[in-house]
């Protein structure tokens, strides 16, 4: 009796890597199983329609079953880190304009920061609401040390209204991580705190960026400030460059209100933690291991900033 050659609902399963062994039906059976192969979901649902055997056509429809659960697992888990750093970033800026507000802050640069990252304004005026309610808590700044591999320095800023709390989430997440907790000091002299302000000039027909540049450097001295840096080449599109100004941690306000008196639009002013040495050689491990222990410690919900000893430290600081 001659070979029995495939029909299309066999070719359709056997395709999908599926066979039915112990199945009556000559046409579909085989216990040759072809190498699996990625279909669109049209074909697969070709071959599971047109399937002469149910034995096969229960296998690929669980085969088939399992693949969409797992996509969709997939898409619901970025869905759902997409939606908690969402909320992480609206609750970060929430305490930080109170905070500011109660400690009087840059409460104006923070508002701006939070707009240009998509808060909404009903957040920002309900956060603001908070602030004035003589019912509401501050939130206190609180700094936590730690070593990590390669003996790499970290600093953990949060702004919490519950230390104990803080504390024990932070310590979880680097004991988790494979974090040492450091003792009070020793991490922190290896930063210094500066003050730093951020904004934009445009060239125009009747000034260059440049001399502007020049300029602003000469006022901000007389303000305290430290030095003025060009942090890029410029758009050449918009003749606009991006520059920072340095500046010791209680000169910043004075500075940034002599910018915004000199018609610069600062877009962000802020204390910044800088590493004082240059960074340290890791090992490709290390590095991975450090940059998921820190994206840990940033999506606990008190944690406000995270700094660490492979930051670069500015070329004008230097």
């Amino acid at each position: 009796m001659g070979e029995i050659s495939p029909t299309p609902a066999r070719v359709g399963f056997l395709a999908l890597g599926l066979s039915c062994e112990g199945s009556a039906s000559r046409r579909c059976c085989s216990r040759r199983q072809a190498p699996l192969r990625k279909f669109s979901r049209k074909a697969s649902q070709w071959a599971l329609d047109n399937s002469a055997c149910l034995h096969s056509r229960s296998r690929a429809g669980g085969a088939l079953r399992t693949y969409m659960g797992r996509r969709y697992a997939k898409i619901m888990a970025r869905k759902q880190a997409s939606e908690l750093a969402r909320v992480k970033l609206l609750a970060r800026y929430g305490k930080r304009i109170i905070q500011a507000s109660k400690s009087g802050g840059d409460v104006e640069s923070i508002i701006k920061e939070a707009i240009e990252h998509g808060v909404p304004k009903d957040n920002i005026a309900r956060a603001l609401a908070k602030a004035s309610a003589s019912d509401q808590s501050n939130y206190e700044v609180v700094v936590y040390e730690l070593y990590g591999p390669s003996g790499v320095g970290i600093l953990v800023e949060a702004l919490t209204d519950n230390l104990n709390r803080t504390a024990a989430d932070v310590r979880l997440a680097a004991r988790k991580a494979g974090f040492h907790t450091a003792s009070a000091g020793s991490v922190q002299y290896l930063f210094e705190r500066k003050g730093r302000i951020q904004f934009s000039l445009m060239s125009t027909e009747s000034s260059s960026l440049q001399r502007d540049a020049d300029a602003l450097l000469l006022l901000v001295a007389d303000a305290g400030a430290e030095d003025l840096e060009q942090v890029d080449a410029g758009d050449v599109s918009t003749n606009e460059s991006e520059f920072l100004v340095w500046t010791p941690p209680n000169a910043l306000a004075q500075v940034t209100q002599v910018l915004r008196s000199a018609g610069v639009e600062v877009a962000n002013s802020e204390l910044v933690m800088v590493p004082k040495l240059a960074p340290p050689e890791v090992s490709g491990t290390d590095r991975d291991l450090l940059d998921h222990g820190i994206e840990q410690l940033n999506a606990l919900d008190d944690v406000d900033r995270v700094y660490t000893t492979l930051d670069p430290r500015p070329e004008s600081l230097l």
